[in-house]
This record gives structure tokens, C-alpha cells and sequence, in this order.
């Protein structure tokens, strides 16, 4: 065989082998994911694609809980809604008692009996204090206004409302009502109420004037509390005035020694004054000296 027709057989492979091996490039790999790349022959038999079988199935996973996410949504949104409404209505609730119970206690603190008729003529605007003709009619109006806080009015500011008929029970003389009343509120708001303090004054003044002075004795007792507490000195003070009212002249004594010791009497407190004076009567040797007293020796002598 001559080498020209050995070249003539090699070639046709030669183009057989280029031809397959064109046949057999692989594409680039595409930025789209979507499109359908060409199957090779060596391929042909291998599985769909595992990135785009992922993003099929979290597709009908999305479809199939559709609806549930939706369902939470609006019930996180009802729950929202429903904790604004809730606020909005305690806080409108708030406000309207707080303007109820204003009306007794400005007819109580602030009501005057004056000529209405007089006042009224020429006036277009209402007087700045509420007015009266005479007493019946401002104690009509006290009761009016109780009545309305208790009908319209939230639980709490009816109770903080027991304080004011309390007070004004006591102003009309009628003592058991009054005691009754302040028992009422510590009742109702429990003696860690900021104001129990308040209904247990009124439960000892209420039996100190229906001439129980023991009775008034163990309530004032109740407040005393602990050293340094709120009210100590005014419960102290109180409880020393009863015992020497009962004849317990030694007792009270040493309260206005327990007193002087813990409230001194050249510091100002509650019942500075009342207790210096007390001990003034009783023990002198007590009592210290004034500030402006000793300026006073002190530029006397001077002056001398």
C-alpha cells in the first residue's frame, strides 16, 4: 500500500473523530436556569435538574400552606387589634371615672354657699368654684355627684370614691356611716393600697368621736408601723393624744419620748409642734431649745 492511499484511508476517520467530538461539546453553563439545556448523549439517561426539583417543590409547599400562613396572619393581626381596642377602652374607661370622681370631691373640697340668683344674673360663664344657696342644697349636690360616679364610673375611682363620702359623712356628724365607709374602701382596695392609710385615719377618727378612744387607741396602733415608715410620726402623735385623753398620762409620756427620739423636735416634722407642747407640760427637760429662741438670748447678751 502506497502512502497516498494510507493518507486517503486515515482521512475520513480524521473527520469522523472531529465530527463526534463537535457533536459531544457541552454547553456553557446559562445565568437562567430555566431554559433546557441540550441532552448529551452520555447524559441522556441522568435525572431532572436537583436545583430546579428543590425550587418546584418549595413551590407546591408554598401553595399547599397558602392558606394556614394566611390564617395566622389574621389572627395576629385580630390579636394586635384587639390589644389596642382593649387599651383605648381601659384608658377612655380611666378617664371618665377620674371625671366622675371629681365632681363629689370638688363639691366637697371646694362647693361655697353663696347668693346664686345674684352671682348668676349677668354671668355667662360658670363661676370658677362650685356654689350653693344654701347647705341642703350643696349636700344634694356631694350626693348627685357620689350617685353618678357609682352608676357610670370604673371599680377603682368608685372605690377611691369611698374616701370622699367617708370625709364628708364625718363632716355631717355621721360617724358610723363614716367608719363604716373607710372600712368599706380598706375592704375593697386591701391595705397596700398607696391611699389605706387615709381610710385607717378615718376608722380611728370615726371611733375617736363615737367616744370608743380605745378602739381609736388599736387603730393608730395599725399605722405606727416601723421605724422610719410613712405616717409613723402622725400615727405616734395621735396615739400619745389619746392615751393622755383616756388618763394614760405615764403612757403617753414615753410616746413623746419615742417621738422627740425619733422625729427631734429642732427638725420639722408632722407633729413637731404638738409634741414639744406636750412636753412642755409634762417634761420640760425634753424639750430643746428653739432656733429663733436661742438667736434671740444670743443677741440679747450681745446687745448687753
Amino acid at each position: 500500500m502506497t502512502d497516498e492511499t494510507r493518507r486517503d484511508d486515515q482521512e475520513p476517520k480524521a473527520d469522523a473523530d472531529a465530527g463526534t467530538a463537535a457533536s459531544e461539546r457541552i454547553d456553557l453553563p446559562k445565568w437562567n436556569r430555566s431554559r433546557v439545556k441540550r441532552v448529551q448523549p452520555e447524559t441522556a439517561t441522568e435525572g431532572p435538574d436537583a436545583f430546579q426539583q428543590g425550587v418546584r417543590e418549595a413551590g407546591r409547599t408554598a401553595v399547599r400552606r397558602g392558606p394556614l400562613v394566611m390564617m395566622g396572619i389574621a389572627a395576629i393581626a385580630a390579636a394586635i387589634g384587639g390589644g389596642i381596642w382593649w387599651t383605648r377602652h381601659r384608658a377612655e374607661q380611666a378617664a371618665e371615672g377620674t371625671r366622675l370622681l371629681a365632681q363629689p370631691a370638688a363639691w366637697r373640697s371646694r362647693g361655697r354657699i353663696v347668693d346664686v340668683d345674684r352671682i348668676m344674673k349677668d354671668r355667662k360663664r360658670p363661676p370658677p368654684v362650685p356654689i350653693a344657696r344654701d347647705q341642703a342644697e350643696l349636700d344634694r349636690n356631694v350626693d348627685t355627684a357620689m350617685g353618678a360616679l357609682v352608676a357610670g364610673g370604673s371599680d377603682d375611682a368608685a372605690t377611691l370614691g369611698l374616701l370622699v363620702r367617708g370625709g364628708t359623712e364625718m363632716e355631717r356628724g355621721d360617724f358610723a356611716a363614716a367608719q363604716a365607709t373607710y372600712a368599706e374602701f380598706l375592704t375593697k382596695a386591701g391595705l397596700g393600697h398607696e391611699l389605706a392609710f387615709l381610710a385607717q385615719e378615718g376608722v380611728a377618727a370615726a371611733r375617736e368621736a363615737q367616744g370608743d378612744v380605745d378602739g381609736a387607741i388599736a387603730e393608730f396602733d395599725k399605722l405606727i408601723g416601723d421605724v422610719g415608715d410613712f405616717f409613723r410620726d402622725e400615727a405616734l402623735w395621735n396615739k400619745a393624744r389619746l392615751l393622755e385623753k383616756a388618763g394614760r398620762n405615764d403612757e403617753a409620756l414615753e410616746i413623746y419620748k419615742q417621738y422627740a427620739a425619733e422625729y427631734p423636735l429642732d427638725k420639722a416634722s408632722i407633729a413637731q409642734a404638738q409634741v414639744r407642747e406636750r412636753l412642755t407640760e409634762l417634761d420640760p427637760s425634753l424639750v430643746p431649745a428653739e432656733p429663733g429662741a436661742m438667736a434671740q438670748g444670743l443677741s440679747g447678751l450681745l446687745g448687753q
